[in-house]
């Protein structure tokens, strides 16, 4: 006699059911072939990138005591442009923007407040500045960021830690001012 709930109407269910465990079992095996509560584990387990990103390798901050700055012609005359960088050093350096003119950065920065929540223009204010860049390394290696730190004062700094040995040109571009680079955030 057949037990009840495993019918000849349930079998094909069954057997199919048993194809799939068995079938993701022998893909998917874990360094210890044997079952056990480890092993459902790990096919339950979310998936863990074997490839860290490059730049989240826990390495320290660049300490900027040991930086030697360098001006840089800049292309627009309304900045400033220095390099720092520490000799004997790789691949890491500090590109420092900062306005020539104190009163046009008090002008930029004396702006209306850019959006009606109180938290949000504090760190604007603080935190991104008034103005806006896009800094990008080509050559031995290819990076971009549109986040410097911002340093008060319309002064902006973006500190950049390369892996890749070898020659890089910087580029920057002045993208927006006045904060505009939150406008369409706050529509």
């Amino acid at each position: 006699m057949v037990h009840p709930w495993f019918s000849s109407r349930r079998a094909p269910l069954f057997c199919f059911l048993g194809l799939v465990l068995v079938s993701a079992l022998s893909f998917h095996t874990p360094r210890s072939s044997r079952l056990s509560f480890n092993s459902f584990h790990y096919y339950l387990a979310p998936a863990v990138s074997s490839c860290p990103s490059v730049y989240d390798t826990g390495r320290p901050p660049i300490d900027r005591s040991a930086l030697k700055c360098h001006t840089v012609p800049s292309n627009i005359p309304l900045f400033e442009l220095e390099v720092c960088y520490a000799e004997r050093t790789c691949n890491q350096f500090t590109v420092r923007i900062k306005r020539t003119s104190a009163e046009a950065c008090r002008e930029q920065e004396a702006t209306p407040d850019p959006s009606k929540d109180p938290a949000l223009t504090k760190w604007m204010r603080e935190q991104r500045g008034p103005d806006a860049f896009y800094l990008k390394t080509d050559g031995a290696e290819r990076y971009a960021s549109v986040y410097p730190t911002y340093e008060g004062q319309c002064t902006y700094s973006f500190d950049i830690r390369l892996k890749n040995p070898g020659d890089v040109y910087v580029s920057i571009w002045w993208t927006y001012e006045v904060r505009l680079s939150f406008l369409g955030l706050l529509n």
